[in-house]
């Protein structure tokens, strides 16, 4: 499978060498190689073994110092990430309420301006957009983690564009436009808090088209993996769940969705709920990274790892 004609495909279609299709999703490789899906799935298996898997680790190891991912605040999160949430990877959170996702996209966006924090003092610039389809941004939690950071709140809340999107149809209008606004403000950090909430509420409304509200849906879906790759952003989508019933799955709950986001997306983490301010990150679907788990809490400073309190 892996012979001189593919390797001339690999370089007609501007993709650095075969351990970059990794990276792609089965249907980017069709598109850009022109390969049947039965070949796909023949050349990602070639790639994810043999001698070809050491090649592959060594790419990664090579892309992770490079990248220089972001911090979730927590070193327990960010060692099952390998480092912390890197650019050009679209990461799927999922969870039921309560445990911890809009206070990790809340976390990530005041760590990212920690980051850039003399560039935001010459710029003043936006570095994360934010897009709020729940009402789940709240400026004074922002003002508690830039304080715990020795930041000044007012300017952590400037780096951040908030957009409220407010039913599938303005989401679908953002999106039109959304390439023009990554190109003028040159953003680090994109955020979807949540993607499928809309969507959900379309699916079950009798009186829309089902067909045309999932093509929409998929469109978006499309554009979200090509802008992150295409402006190397580190992309956040958090996800509602609905319960799973499988018989063969040790999770009870699952992505709402899950069939039309697990073709697109390859990082899929589970939030859960363990008790009072306890939380557990679950990678349980990854391209890259083992199934790890992790216990963290959050504090009023934010994000941290979790550790057992002494009573005496």
């Amino acid at each position: 499978m892996i012979n001189k004609n593919l390797k001339k495909k690999i370089k007609n279609a501007n993709l650095s060498n075969i351990n970059t299709l990794y990276h792609l999703n089965n249907a980017e490789i069709q598109k850009f190689l022109y390969l049947t899906p039965e070949s796909t799935m023949q050349l990602k298996k070639e790639i994810s073994t043999g001698n070809q898997l050491l090649w592959l680790k060594e790419d990664i190891e090579k892309i992770s110092k490079k990248s220089n991912p972001l911090s979730s605040g927590s070193t327990n999160i960010d060692t099952i990430l390998n480092g912390g949430f890197f650019p050009g990877v679209v990461y799927f959170i999922f969870g039921e309420f309560t445990t911890g996702k809009t206070q990790l996209c809340l976390q990530l966006a005041t760590n990212i301006a920690q980051k850039f924090n003399e560039q935001l003092i010459k710029k003043n610039q936006y570095l994360t957009l934010f897009l709020d389809t729940e009402n789940n941004f709240k400026p004074e939690r922002i003002n508690q983690l830039s304080t715990s950071l020795n930041l000044e709140p007012k300017r952590v809340l400037k780096s951040i564009n908030i957009l409220n999107i407010i039913g599938s149809t303005a989401l679908n209008v953002t999106f039109e436009k959304i390439e023009d606004l990554i190109k003028t403000y040159d953003y680090k950090l994109f955020i979807i808090d949540s993607l499928t909430n809309h969507f959900r509420a379309d699916q079950n409304n009798v009186s829309m088209n089902q067909i045309t509200q999932t093509k929409k849906f998929l469109k978006i879906i499309k554009k979200i993996n090509e802008l992150t790759k295409k402006y190397n952003l580190i992309s956040i989508l958090i996800g509602q769940v609905s319960p799973n019933f499988s018989k063969e799955s040790f999770f009870p709950v699952k992505p709402f969705a899950v069939r039309l986001l697990n073709h697109s997306f390859s990082e899929f983490i589970l939030f859960s709920y363990v008790g009072e301010n306890k939380r557990s990150a679950h990678v349980i679907n990854s391209e890259f990274l083992p199934e790890r788990k992790t216990i963290f809490m959050i504090s009023e400073e934010g994000i941290r790892d979790y550790h057992l309190i002494s009573k005496n």
